[in-house]
């Protein structure tokens, strides 16, 4: 019995023993490393979330979140006692204005078209640059074919003397009666706010990918984007396919020209352009550096580059250049495309049968 009780505590003592030489091996996790470890796990857990995936999930995080958004407006305003007086007084006036008679009335109802207007090709230009590369090629559909419409107008009307948007809308005035040359200068005159606005709009759509990468950055984290990019500075050239060596070019020029880089970048088409709002968010490179070279490369310059080369190719010169020599050198092109020219401006021009105006500048009477 007494040997019985002796094992006991023996074996007790040596499971004891053993217990506290397994916590003395266990390595203890400092804060810093569970941090980490947490992070790591958060990030791995976030990629595989999308709105494919996970569509429920991705709605309640985007409702919560604009909810959040609403309740902060709503403190902000509160707190600023002259808005909540401001703007019901505001709206008020703008009501009162538009029911009583006058010729102020008019001019209302003028402005509120522009501002509708211009808004619409901001968010054209929005839509065509959002969503890394995904979003609507708007000026192929909608801006390229208004500054076409606009050039054959100005062709038939041998002047610019016509609204472009309103009820009245391409219409040719009547007491024009002689035909001036029109240059591409004046066409570029006369849709140069259009073309502007909706050059604005794709520099505001490229400010996500910025936002993202730079909150990304101040949280310790690193987008996946340039996770790949760090991947692809580790390989050599030779490895690289011809899209990787054009990332790899984007990178250097972006660090060592700075403003003048996203600048260059933003000036001439470019698809790899959501990667430069990428790296100068998680850089932390300045908002009035980024978004001012942004605005200056896209409303400025490429839109306007753009809008010149739609004038040129359906001015009236260029299309008779172009005819003139399929019909020198390949006659059966030649009908064709002359064909296609006229059943593109009736369609354009939304005009059937003999209404709708030929190549050449029509005398409008």
């Amino acid at each position: 019995m007494a040997n019985d009780t002796l094992n006991a505590a023996a074996r007790a003592m040596t499971a004891l023993a053993n217990a506290k030489i397994r916590e003395t091996n266990v390595k203890k996790e400092s804060f810093d490393d569970f941090i980490r470890r947490r992070r790591n796990a958060l990030e791995k857990q976030r990629s595989t979330i999308s709105l494919y995936t996970s569509p429920i999930l991705v709605m309640t995080y985007f409702l919560a979140y604009v909810i959040h958004q609403v309740k902060s407006a709503a403190e902000y305003a509160r707190s600023r006692k002259w808005m909540l007086t401001a703007i019901p007084v505001l709206g008020v006036l703008i009501q009162f204005t538009l029911l009583v008679e006058g010729a102020h009335k008019e001019i209302i109802y003028r402005v509120q078209n522009l501002v509708f207007w211009y808004c619409y090709w901001i968010c054209l230009g929005i839509a065509s640059s959002i969503g890394l590369g995904t979003g609507l090629h708007t000026f192929v559909l909608f801006l390229g074919p208004f500054i076409a419409e606009v050039t054959w107008a100005a062709n038939k009307c041998g002047n610019l003397d016509f609204e472009i948007f309103g009820p009245n809308r391409f219409r040719c005035q009547p007491m024009v009666t002689e035909s001036n040359s029109i240059s591409v200068w004046s066409v570029l005159n006369k849709v140069q706010w259009e073309s502007f606005f909706w050059g604005l709009g794709t520099a505001l759509g490229e400010l996500p990918p910025y936002f993202v990468a730079r909150a990304a950055a101040l949280s310790g984290s690193r987008s996946e984007e340039l996770a790949q990019l760090n991947a692809l500075l580790e390989q050599s050239p030779e490895r690289m396919t011809m899209k990787e060596k054009l990332l790899m070019t984007t990178h250097r020029l972006l660090h060592k020209l700075g403003f003048f880089g996203i600048f260059l970048f933003a000036s001439i088409p470019n698809p790899l352009f959501d990667l430069a709002g990428i790296i100068c968010g998680q850089f932390l490179i300045p908002f009035s550096t980024f978004f001012g070279a942004t605005f200056l490369g896209k409303a400025v310059v490429k839109s306007s580059i753009q809008t010149i080369i739609v004038i040129l190719l359906f001015s009236q010169d260029t299309i008779e250049t172009i005819l003139n020599i399929t019909q020198d050198h390949i006659p059966y092109v030649h009908d064709k495309l002359e064909n296609m020219i006229q059943r593109q401006t009736r369609m354009l021009r939304r005009e059937k049968g003999k209404d709708a105006y030929d190549i050449g500048p029509v005398r409008c009477q």
